[in-house]
């Protein structure tokens, strides 16, 4: 392989991955939220959303379009419409805090969209 197709690769390579801001929501216990993506689904390879909350621990789910894989709550669920996906999650709890980030892959890279959820809880009196 000549010095300019190995370049060429690894500039390539480089372009392949593409990283949004950071995004935030505000929910209250109890309530239910939807987490959108901002970037196209068509001929996505596989989508998969990673969470980490904030107590550290993490879960994720994904599609390939031929089957699903998850291990976080059934209260969580990915959405998937004609050009978007999007986390739905349903009576939120404390524990949801955290980040929740979905990576597309399809035939031009990689794409990454990350939303802070911050979650409200009413004041407790004893």
């Amino acid at each position: 392989m000549k010095f300019w197709e190995k370049t060429c690769c690894i500039f390539q390579l480089f372009l392949g991955v593409f990283v949004a801001k950071v995004k935030s929501d505000v929910s209250t216990v109890g309530s239910a939220t939807t987490l959108h993506c901002n970037h196209s689904i068509v001929n996505f390879t596989m989508v998969t959303w990673r969470v980490k909350l904030s107590n550290q621990s993490s879960c994720f789910l994904s599609t390939r379009g031929n089957g699903n894989e998850r291990n976080c709550s059934h209260r969580i669920d990915l959405d998937l419409d004609k050009e978007r996906t999007s986390l739905r999650i349903h009576n939120i709890v404390v524990l949801d805090e955290g980040n929740y980030t979905c990576e597309i892959v399809n035939r031009t890279g990689t794409f990454r969209d990350t939303v802070s959820l911050q979650v409200l809880a009413q004041p407790y009196v004893a």
